[in-house]
């Protein structure tokens, strides 16, 4: 572990010039003898306090390391690790025991970390153990892993099925991966008013991917009846979300201020709605 100290810079101040008479000390002293003389008695005893400050041991150095109390606060932090560490461990070993009673939601979580650490084959295997007993998060990360050939060969019939299964549980990742199948025709027959649907409920789970979606639906027509107020709403409901000007603006230029007007009115009155169901 390395430790890195802070560093303090400081500036160096100006200073301001002494008086520097371009004539001689005689006519100086004729006009004004009085003051360049306490001028020069000032400036001796300044510097008479400068040689003496000077001459004085320096005292330490207050932003010194103190080596035992840095081997302390490393010690301290090392403990803090350890435990951090041992709590993690304890925590695999409890959400294992837990999936290997049979518990779907510690089956999920097991097989999402073995994804993560690379290990394909037995996050499918866990996920599938989880999605049996009708988990939804486990059944669209079944689809998922059809899709991209993780852990299985690629099948898109498979994909299609888990994501639908988990979709009809309100699973919203699973909607809209739907609807973007459905729109494409991407290994399914092509659908707008299915993709439509499936947009529309991850849309009102507040999925901003799928209002987006949405809201290009309205302003083509495809899928749905095409209507710029309705379109205009989704995009201002997905706001700065990166791909919704993209829409918004475009559709600005060819409505009225009213529409303008009232889709706002209607975007400003959404709540977004769970439609999860419990597994």
């Amino acid at each position: 572990m390395q430790f890195v100290l802070p560093i303090f810079l400081f500036a160096a101040c100006g200073r301001e010039k002494s008086p520097d008479p371009k004539i001689s000390n005689q006519s100086v002293t004729n006009e004004n003898g009085e003051a360049l003389q306490e001028w020069r008695t000032k400036r001796a005893m300044a510097q008479a306090k400068a040689d003496a400050e000077a001459s004085q041991p320096k005292p330490a150095n207050t932003n010194a390391i103190d080596p035992v109390k840095a081997t302390q606060s490393l010690n301290s932090f090392s403990d803090r690790l350890k435990a951090i560490v041992g709590d993690s461990l304890q925590n695999a070993k409890e959400i294992r025991a837990k999936a290997e009673g049979g518990d779907a939601a510690a089956q999920t979580e097991l097989a999402a970390s073995l994804a993560q650490q690379g290990d394909y084959a037995g996050a499918m295997e866990w996920y599938l153990k989880a999605a049996q007993q009708g988990d939804s998060k486990a059944e669209h990360a079944l689809g998922v892993m059809y899709i991209v050939g993780q852990g299985a060969t690629v099948d898109y019939a498979e994909a299609v099925k888990w994501f639908t299964l988990a979709a009809n549980k309100g699973d919203v990742d699973s909607q809209y991966s739907l609807g973007v199948r459905y729109a494409k025709g991407d290994h399914v027959q092509q659908n707008f008013t299915e993709a439509v649907k499936w947009f529309s409920m991850a849309a009102n789970q507040g999925q901003p991917d799928a209002q987006v979606s949405l809201s290009r639906r309205y302003a083509a027509g495809e899928g749905v009846q095409k209507d710029v107020v309705e379109a205009y709403k989704w995009a201002v409901v997905a706001g700065d979300y990166w791909s919704a000007s993209s829409v918004r603006e475009p559709l600005a230029k060819t409505m009225t201020p009213e529409q303008i007007a009232e889709a706002e009115k209607r975007a400003e009155a959404f709540k977004p709605v769970n439609t999860s169901k419990p597994h």
